[in-house]
């Protein structure tokens, strides 16, 4: 009623109504064409922003590109290549499985904590010792560590994860018994 006999108004806000609306299409069209969750990858997401989140632990943009380099690097290795693919590309063709399995770390270390099957500090030096046999020394290591395109507390990290999930495989499975 009120726009009813005001011709020039009304007009005026529909064309501001249709510019709107143009403009939140081409915004939408935009981010479809530059590949949607590819352009994460382009610089319009923070390295630090969440891609998923499982119970007090979040997977982030950098986090999911590191997992996408090292699958490309992977699949590169695999297929007789020395230069791998990019991390868009990789992205996606493998981007959903690659979240998929960093989703699955993050429940296994979520479950892990939650009994308190956590590895402690001495097993991950154990085991770090036990990789890097005979031990080289500090300055070797984090420069053994460099070399394969990884620093120190980026190993240690997988390395405590894969230790917590060795301990909740077995506390799992041992109370399972095959019959005959």
């Amino acid at each position: 009623k009120f726009l009813r006999g005001r011709k020039r108004s009304r007009n005026i806000l529909l064309l501001v109504f249709v510019g709107i609306l143009t403009l939140s299409l081409i915004g939408l069209f935009g981010v479809v064409v530059s590949g949607g969750g590819a352009g994460l990858f382009r610089g319009t997401g923070g390295s630090e922003s969440a891609v998923a989140r499982v119970a007090d632990y979040e997977i982030t943009v950098r986090e999911l590109k590191d997992a996408l380099n090292s699958f490309s690097q992977q699949i590169a290795q695999g297929q007789g290549k020395t230069q791998r693919q990019d991390v868009a590309v990789t992205n996606s063709l493998y981007g959903t499985q690659v979240l998929d399995g960093l989703i699955r770390q993050k429940v296994i270390l979520h479950e892990a904590e939650r009994l308190n099957l956590e590895a402690s500090d001495s097993e991950v030096q154990s085991r770090i010792r036990q990789i890097f046999s005979p031990w080289p020394g500090a300055e070797a290591y984090r420069l053994r560590l460099q070399q394969s395109g990884t620093n120190a507390v980026a190993f240690e990290e997988q390395l405590r994860a894969a230790i917590a999930e060795e301990h909740l495989r077995s506390f799992i499975t041992a109370g399972v018994q095959v019959t005959p």
